[in-house]
């Protein structure tokens, strides 16, 4: 999408450096696999967070994710990283689709 800029993160990125990335930014779409199970991942989100940054969660293996960071306001799951289930969540998150379906499970939050 046009709107978007790529900011590849590993979880064992600088913390500081992330916030010095994206300090003009406005919104965060963040795709995250299995972070339900890797700290490292739900750590880096919810920094974001706590540092004022409006964040979009997308699980891209499962909808558990959220579990690891519940204060996320706005959350997808499309339980696969493919191009095409990428391209239909910005999709949704853009507005030019509407989500449907829901879970088939329950995540606690």
């Amino acid at each position: 999408h046009s709107a978007v800029t790529l900011l590849p993160v590993t979880s064992k990125e600088d913390y500081q450096g992330i916030l010095e990335k994206t300090h003009e930014r406005d919104i965060f779409i963040v795709a995250t696999a299995n972070a339900h199970l890797d700290e490292g991942q739900a750590g880096i989100v919810r920094f974001l967070v706590d540092n004022g940054r409006r964040v979009i969660g997308i699980a891209v293996r499962n909808p558990y994710d959220l579990a690891a960071y519940p204060q996320l306001r706005t959350y997808l799951a499309t339980y696969e990283y493919t191009r095409p289930a990428l391209l239909a969540a910005v999709r949704v998150i853009f507005g030019e689709k509407q989500a449907q379906g829901h879970l088939p499970v329950t995540v606690s939050v």
